[in-house]
């Protein structure tokens, strides 16, 4: 036997013995489960008074005692009271156990239809209950809006108020939602709320309060699949059309191949192509040969006038620009992803299948998608804030999710997170039954299978979810049905917003629905149909009709329970194998019957980036054509391989930004920090104005400094330039030129900077009496407050510029032999002091105008009230004389 063999051998027997680490979890909680039963009981009978003086008194023992364990078991059993007095659902145990999984800061991995929006509400009540602003992560602004209203009466009930975020509200709409004590959002919503909060320019301005804790629904798609999606707040750019276009035409010149593998300098002159194809990342590189024919092409369009003029500084970034064209033209897809429409193009999330309104690609590619559709090319996104997802995430004291499928990317929860996952048991077995895949050589045939498959379960009445990869496939799979006269919904990116309605009936007899794989995802496929969303639908009020309805649905679904429930129909096993649990668990919720079957062909997408055309050649070695229905474990093991590769690829990726934006994160906290500071400045009680001037004095002396460096460096006397160091002097700061003198009298550096320093202090505290004794009040500390922030603002966004065209460029370095990410680090860090040198000299600079600027303007204000001042009283001198004269 081999040691791995008895490795797993020796695992089971522990197993069988100890338990599972999940079993084990699972265990502790049986303690916690029999207290909240016995508090239940106690509270069960509770007037709504009652409830509420028992919520208002856990809440204050928690202020006095600040224990959330201490008043957990007694916060759970209340919440049952008060699910089943206001929503007519008592938490179950299993629902119970998630709800203390999330409160430990864990992920719950439970089931479709196991109640997830009602297990939410335990940790979300509890954690509210410390007097901290609770958010509630979801996927769309639907989802968001709907379950904040249907739990809102079990959180009134207990003293707390809810209230949703949406798309597109306005700053005073974002701040009443903003001082409740639950609010639900998407992660999108939260994010960039917290980014407009650190750009904001006072403090009146800013709404969202401090990251507390976050309870994140459908975990995995927010904090997986949506990682590698940065979060950017944009202002626009210059943007060169003429340009933009230019390149279009021009790729047109290319040739290209594809390169199976992440490409180092090497591999790419090995292609025997102009430009080089890695689609797993979409990217594409120029070779020699492309490096060659591009220069020709410029010298052509006379867009360079010499050979070796492109790899001048000026012009290096037009290497970019073509790749971005040559990216464009061959690697993205329209209707896979994005989509043309009202001339614009529209990102198409490749997790969600759902359009994302508004996002721009940054770094010119969506620019170059929009030459190459012949829509209108709108300017580029200049960043003025961005963060991460999981940086985001990560400054929340603590953060909880709950999804279907977690088990999966259980190490990246952990590693990036902290979080276990827990997979909490279903409250009924799972009944569906999920079939062994069906393969074929081509997709074509692939296809034919679907639709026979699809018109004889369509004849038992069975309702059919058929989740397709993209919009692409989704249009091309309704043409096959459409053209064999079957009846069917679709839902994808082009008609998200019936989303809600489309899933709803999903479970009707007979009903059809074709799907992107992750559309109507946090929607539950009811059998036999939503009749709640029939009679808001039908605008049904009469209590009689509503109970028929009620009692007809309620038949409906038994029926369909009884002809074996919602088959799924999975067209193509997706890159991740938890996208495709993920729809498989669309059927058999809640114990409910149901199967799924998956359909894959080795010319699918998956396959032919992990090797499909090798598989394809065995196959057509062995004899099998292609209408042939494949079968042998050597394929079920290669679409499990592919599927790893691709998880793999992912997860590196995914890790790889995450450490890039790891360092950028400290300067943005830091920068953050500090801008925070300013902008509270007098704003607080304990508010000293004596200790901010000693602050800006401090960062006087470090211009000074600075200035004496740059212009007298010590390790050579022989650069040191002493009359433009006077002129600065003299014409920035106001301050007398001695530098020369000083020098003369034999002071060294480090003298020269003390004498110099005193003398800009003088100046500094002479302009500043002034300039109060003009406004009659601390006019100085709004000065500085207004500059300084400004100042930060400024550099701060030429910082993230620099940085990213630092990420841009680094990977050049690898081909020097020299790790890329601390090159980054390094080059990070000279460009963060070099920053905060800027912002000192700078602040200094313009706060010496601005003082000036605004000494002189209240000089001028005072004497144009002086000469109003007498030029009335010669008036009314002149009018007493007049009246006199009359007397």
């Amino acid at each position: 036997m081999s040691n791995s063999r008895k490795d797993n051998a020796a695992v089971k027997v522990l197993k069988k013995v100890f338990g599972t680490q999940n079993d084990r979890i699972l265990k502790k909680y049986n303690k916690k489960l029999l207290e909240i039963a016995k508090h239940y009981e106690e509270f069960k009978d509770f007037t709504d008074e009652q409830l509420l003086s028992k919520a208002n008194e856990l809440r204050a023992e928690f202020k006095k005692d600040g224990s959330i364990d201490a008043i957990a078991t007694r916060t759970f059993a209340l919440c049952q009271v008060a699910g089943e007095n206001k929503l007519g659902m008592k938490h179950y145990d299993v629902q119970l156990i998630g709800g203390l999984i999330l409160n430990d800061g864990n992920v719950a991995e439970m089931k479709t239809g196991e109640g997830k929006t009602l297990v939410a509400t335990l940790p979300v009540v509890l954690r509210a209950f410390t007097g901290h602003q609770v958010h509630v992560v979801t996927v769309n602004d639907y989802l968001a809006n709907r379950d904040a209203e249907s739990m809102r009466p079990l959180y009134e009930s207990l003293g707390l108020s809810v209230a949703s975020l949406k798309n597109k509200l306005g700053n005073e709409e974002r701040r009443p939602i903003y001082a409740c004590n639950i609010v639900y959002g998407t992660n999108s919503e939260f994010a960039f709320d917290y980014l407009r909060k650190n750009i904001a320019p006072d403090v009146s301005q800013q709404f969202q309060p401090e990251c507390y804790f976050a309870l994140i629904d459908e975990v995995d798609s927010i904090l997986i699949d949506e990682a590698r999606t940065p979060l950017i707040i944009s202002g626009a750019s210059d943007v060169d059309s003429q340009e933009v276009a230019l390149m279009k035409e021009l790729a047109e010149h290319f040739t290209t191949k594809i390169q199976e593998e992440t490409t180092g300098i090497k591999q790419v002159e090995e292609v025997d192509a102009d430009a080089a194809l890695i689609p797993k990342t979409k990217s594409a590189q120029l070779t020699e040969k492309g490096y060659e024919k591009f220069e020709q092409l410029l010298l052509e369009h006379g867009v360079i006038d010499t050979v070796g003029r492109l790899y001048e500084p000026d012009k290096t970034y037009m290497v970019k620009s073509m790749e971005t064209a040559i990216r464009a033209k061959y690697l993205y897809e329209n209707n896979i992803d994005y989509l043309v429409s009202d001339g614009k193009i529209k990102i198409i999330n490749s997790s969600t299948g759902r359009v994302e309104e508004g996002r721009r690609w940054s770094e010119g590619l969506h620019q170059a998608i929009e030459a190459k559709e012949g829509v209108e090319i709108n300017p580029d996104n200049k960043t003025i804030a961005s963060t991460s997802l999981q940086n985001f995430f990560r400054q929340y004291e603590s953060i909880a999710g709950m999804t279907g499928t977690g088990d999966t990317e259980a190490h990246e929860f952990k590693e990036v997170y902290g979080m276990d996952v827990v997979v909490v048991p279903s409250n009924k077995p799972v009944q569906r039954q999920d079939k062994q895949d069906k393969i074929f050589m081509v997709k074509e045939t692939k296809y034919k299978a679907i639709l026979e498959d699809v018109i004889e379960i369509h004849k038992t009445g069975r309702p059919i979810l058929v989740g397709t990869d993209s919009v692409q496939e989704s249009i091309l799979i309704s043409n096959i049905f459409e053209k064999s006269g079957l009846k069917f919904n679709v839902l994808n990116a082009k008609n998200h917003e019936k989303e809600a309605s489309i899933i709803a009936q999903a479970g009707e007899r007979n009903a059809i629905t074709v799907s992107t794989n992750m559309a109507g995802r946090g929607t539950d496929i009811l059998l036999g149909g939503n009749f709640e969303a029939y009679i808001e639908a039908n605008n049904i009020v009469d209590e009689e009709e509503i109970k028929k309805v009620k009692a007809r649905f309620k038949d409906e679904s038994e029926y369909i329970k009884s002809i074996g429930g919602l088959h799924v129909v999975g067209t193509s096993r997706n890159e991740s194998r938890r996208v495709d649990l993920q729809l498989r668990g669309r059927a058999g919720r809640q114990g409910d019957p149901g199967s799924s079957q998956f359909y894959v062909s080795l010319d699918d997408k998956l396959m032919l980036n992990f090797g499909g055309e090798s598989t394809i050649n065995w196959m057509r070695a062995a004899g099998f054509g292609d209408d042939d229905e494949l079968s042998h474990p050597l394929l079920d093991r290669a679409i499990v391989k592919a599927q790893a590769k691709c998880e793999g690829l992912g997860s590196n990726m995914r890790a790889e930004l995450l450490k890039y934006d790891d360092i950028i994160n400290k300067q943005r906290l830091q920068m953050f920090a500090i801008r925070q500071e300013w902008l509270e400045i007098a704003t607080k009680d304990d508010f000293n104005p004596d200790e901010c001037v000693e602050r800006v004095k401090g960062i006087v002396a470090s211009a000074v400094y600075a200035l004496v460096d740059k212009y007298l460096p010590s390790n050579n006397d022989y650069t040191w330039d002493v009359d433009s160091l006077d002129t600065f002097l003299q014409v920035e700061w106001d301050v007398k030129p001695i530098v020369s003198d000083l020098i003369d009298k034999g002071y060294d550096i480090e003298s020269i900077k003390e004498e110099l320093l005193q003398l800009v202090y003088a100046r500094f505290e002479e302009t500043l009496n002034e300039l109060n004794m003009l406004h009659n009040a601390r006019a100085d500390i709004m000065l500085y407050k207004m500059v300084m922030v400004k100042t930060l603002d400024s550099y701060w966004f030429e910082q993230i510029e620099l940085l990213d065209d630092l990420r841009e460029g680094i990977h050049l370095r690898g081909y020097a032999q020299k790790n890329p990410l601390q090159e980054f680090g390094l080059g990070a860090i000279e460009f963060f002091k070099q920053m905060i040198e800027s912002i000192q000299m700078d602040f200094t600079t313009t706060m010496f105008s601005s003082i000036y600027g605004s000494i002189n303007h209240q000089k001028r204000v005072i004497e144009h009230m002086r000469q109003i001042e007498m030029q009335e009283q010669i008036e009314n001198r002149k009018s007493e004389e007049d009246a006199k004269a009359v007397n």
